[in-house]
């Protein structure tokens, strides 16, 4: 069940999407609704993850690019797939160490340690 104060901001960044005059307002709002349908839905949440990170790349945005491996990462970890959760992590992680994006890059290693922890 989602909450009335949390189905507004959804309705607002589905607003801003269906709105978006350039590719990246459109990035910008594809992320922060993947983070809010991260405590919602986790498949939502990595689909939307997964097309911000190909926007991502299109785009050649760096900071983007990390951020949206990173979720995808984590998501996949919450869908119970382990493998591809290290892979998207490892992937993302010398990107955001090379380009000291510290806040993710210590949330990758927060990720790979749980994802590490969980496999055995």
């Amino acid at each position: 069940i989602v909450q009335p104060q949390k189905k507004i901001v959804i309705d607002s960044l589905l607003n801003a999407i269906a709105n978006a005059d350039n590719d990246k307002k459109l990035l910008d709002a594809k992320v922060a609704l993947t983070v809010e349908y991260t405590e919602i839905d986790f498949q939502m949440a990595f689909d939307l993850a997964a097309e911000s990170n190909e926007l991502a790349y299109r785009l050649g945005d760096t900071a983007h690019i990390v951020t949206t491996g990173r979720l995808k990462g984590q998501l996949l970890r919450r869908l119970d797939n382990l493998k591809g959760a290290i892979k998207e992590l490892r992937k993302v992680e010398p990107i955001a160490l090379r380009n000291a994006l510290d806040d993710d890059y210590k949330k990758i290693l927060n990720a790979l340690t749980i994802c590490c922890r969980t496999t055995g």
